[in-house]
């Protein structure tokens, strides 16, 4: 801790609540998804990496930035999630053993990973000169500019989610199936269309986070297993099921590894991450705010 005088602390503070906002949106999505179906997600990461070679693809193609791309890594994250729902989830929720469902996501994503490898090579791969680039000072404190564009990005995105679910129709539908799938079903909700509706809003929030990512992040095949990993951090701090306790429990980690990594050195920022999972799941199941 030598050397940490109040600039360094709230240089790190800022950093880790920007990183923590992309992981809550990428942990929400994973966190409607096993709340909705409760079913662990383990390819939840590997759409992140679709979308960031989504957007890598446009901008070495098309020389289209990152940002203008979200749209389309949107549309290409939510395809590969309701298919992902069509051909495999449902399919797999009809079976008694709870290993078939997780082994069948965990496949899927070594899968797209593999594919991902065949087809980009393993190579690390990153934007170039994007759109957003440079830092904002504040005094002494310096801000990444895509570090905080993605951030912004990613509150907006949560908040229209978080808009979606609670205020629409279609919103308190899909908290009903969450809460009572088979309560939901006897008032005449479509259940069905609730789980690809929540794979949709887990495209959207996914698909967002992977183009905001592509303007700082580097793009590599297994790049989602960090992502699943944090995301798995995120839900289970927050609470199983809760969309509030993602945005809570993100910002937490994002700045737990941020410190972590100036006090113990980046090659470690994420073993207190861990602990952390370890110690809220041994002493606090439920998480922060969650039901189960």
């Amino acid at each position: 801790m030598t050397g940490l005088d109040l600039n360094t602390f709230l240089q790190i503070l800022i950093s880790g609540l920007l990183m923590g906002a992309l992981y809550a949106l990428v942990a929400s999505g994973l966190s409607l998804i096993q709340g909705l179906m409760n079913i662990i997600n383990f390819c939840h990461g590997d759409l992140v990496t679709i979308s960031m070679y989504t957007s890598f693809l446009l901008w070495s193609v098309f020389k289209m930035d990152p940002l203008v791309s979200i749209p389309v890594c949107i549309i290409v994250s939510t395809l590969v999630g309701i298919a992902t729902h069509k051909l495999i989830i449902s399919q797999v929720l009809r079976s008694p053993s709870s290993f078939g469902q997780m082994f069948s996501t965990y496949g899927l994503g070594i899968l797209i990973a593999s594919t991902l490898q065949f087809v980009f090579t393993p190579n690390y791969r990153s934007v170039l000169n994007p759109f957003v680039e440079g830092s904002i000072s504040i005094g002494a404190i310096n801000i990444s500019k895509p570090l905080l564009f993605g951030a912004v990005g990613a509150l907006l995105a949560y908040g229209l989610c978080y808009w979606f679910i609670r205020r629409t129709p279609e919103g308190q539908a899909l908290q009903a199936t969450e809460q009572d799938i088979d309560a939901a079903k006897m008032m005449g909700i479509d259940t069905e269309k609730m789980f690809l509706l929540g794979w949709t809003i887990s495209g959207f929030c996914v698909g967002t986070a992977g183009a905001l990512l592509t303007n700082f992040y580097y793009i590599h095949p297994y790049v989602g297993e960090t992502f699943s990993n944090i995301s798995f951090v995120v839900v289970t701090l927050g609470g199983y099921g809760s969309f509030e306790g993602s945005l809570i429990a993100g910002l937490i980690v994002g700045v737990v590894e941020t410190i972590s990594g100036y006090v113990i050195g980046p090659q470690y920022k994420l073993i207190p991450v861990y602990l952390t999972y370890l110690i809220v799941l041994m002493f606090r199941p439920r998480g922060l705010m969650g039901r189960r």
